[in-house]
């Protein structure tokens, strides 16, 4: 940044040598027929010129300053917000992975579901097949108790002559 103010220094004095130079030219000359007031009037006009031209220059080297001020600001800024990019970003590609994980999780629950829910209806069938079997044994065995009944009471009947 220095390089910067030392040309633009340069630059200037180098540009008020060129019109203080001009101005020598392009002014009134040296002759016997001129006078010391008409001298001394031209003179303070160069005069004034030239510290006008200062003013410039210094005017214009604040104005350097305050935007070299600003760009590093700017580059502070610039540094802060690449920062928090790269942060959101690592945080963005986290979530991604969390995600990813949390989707094969999601499926490998609705396969064991699909599982569970299969068992279930294999379970309940044979619970079906269960109770089913157990009311034919009830069933199989109120008949030979039905049966062994009739006997017995035939067997009455026979005794006491009734049936033949």
């Amino acid at each position: 940044m220095r390089e910067r103010i030392s040309k633009l220094e340069v630059s200037v004095a180098a540009l008020s040598g060129i019109v203080v130079f001009v101005a020598t030219l392009t002014g009134p000359r040296l002759s016997h027929g001129v006078s010391r007031d008409t001298l001394a009037i031209t003179n303070a006009r160069q005069e004034q010129q030239i510290s006008e031209l200062q003013a410039n220059l210094q005017a214009a080297q604040g104005r350097t300053r305050a935007l070299q001020a600003e760009l590093v600001e700017a580059q502070g800024q610039s540094e802060q917000l690449d920062a928090q990019v790269n942060t959101l970003k690592r945080e963005r590609e986290m979530l991604t992975a969390q995600l990813g994980a949390a989707t094969e999780k999601v499926q490998a629950l609705e396969e064991k579901l699909q599982t569970v829910d299969q068992e279930a209806a294999q379970l309940k069938e044979l619970l079906s097949v269960q109770e089913a079997n157990k009311e034919r044994a009830e069933a199989e065995a109120r008949a030979k108790k039905a049966e062994e009944r009739i006997r017995e009471l035939t067997l009455e009947l026979h005794r006491a002559g009734v049936w033949p």
